[in-house]
């Protein structure tokens, strides 16, 4: 078998939130995530304080779907990736805040 060039990502901080249904409000999303399309029952379409969340996508090149205990990632550059929670784990870390 050849040897192949190995490659490692580049350490990056990210900011990140996680989707959790019957707990992330649609405030929460939509504050993280301005450009995002999630859906609320008709009734509650004005209640930004809905947990009753049913679909939740966010503009970016994958399809964009966050299911529940997904980790929706914003890039310093601003694009955002939906990512899975056991690859956002093996992927990330968190970051302590620095005090200054």
């Amino acid at each position: 078998m050849p040897d192949y060039p190995k490659y490692r990502i580049r350490p990056a901080t990210v900011e990140a939130i996680q989707f959790r249904l019957g707990t992330s409000t649609k405030a929460e999303m939509l504050a993280f995530c301005p450009e995002a399309n999630i859906g609320v029952p008709w009734l509650d379409d004005t209640n930004n304080d809905t947990t009753d969340i049913r679909w939740f996508i966010v503009p970016c090149r994958d399809s964009g779907e966050v299911r529940p205990n997904d980790w929706i990632v914003r890039a310093p550059n601003g694009t955002y990736t939906v990512l899975r929670d056991d690859h956002f784990n093996r992927l990330y870390e968190p970051v302590e805040a620095s005090h200054g």
